[in-house]
């Protein structure tokens, strides 16, 4: 089973650091890495094709106005998540929607890709 990733992220060490991450892993294929807000503000997941799992900066969720499709993407944040961040998507089933604290770790990042997947 191959798993498209999609990653969207201010911070270029973690794009860096996650592209990475998802090359080391043979199931998981990396798609596009959007950079900053002004690009994923003209990006609508939902429109992505083949994406599974999308990493994204809980931040920019509120200079992006990104809009997810409630029923195929998982979600991974990748900074500190507060529970306040999930309950303001609303319509997210929570068992598709992960985290990874910073600093990112490769071990933490595989256990919760699987734990997604599963």
């Amino acid at each position: 089973m191959i798993i498209n990733c999609y990653i969207i992220d201010d911070d270029r060490e973690r794009l860096h650091i996650l592209g990475k991450y998802i090359a080391k892993t043979p199931f998981l294929v990396a798609g596009k890495k959007v950079p900053d807000s002004y690009e994923s503000s003209s990006v609508s997941v939902a429109d992505i094709p083949d994406i599974d799992i999308l990493f994204i900066n809980p931040e920019m969720l509120k200079q992006s106005g990104l809009l997810f499709s409630k029923e195929k993407h998982l979600i991974i944040f990748t900074s500190p998540v507060e529970e306040k961040y999930v309950k303001n998507l609303v319509g997210l089933d929570i068992s598709k929607v992960g985290a990874l604290s910073i600093p990112l770790n490769y071990e933490r990042f595989l256990a919760e890709v699987e734990r997604l997947i599963k």
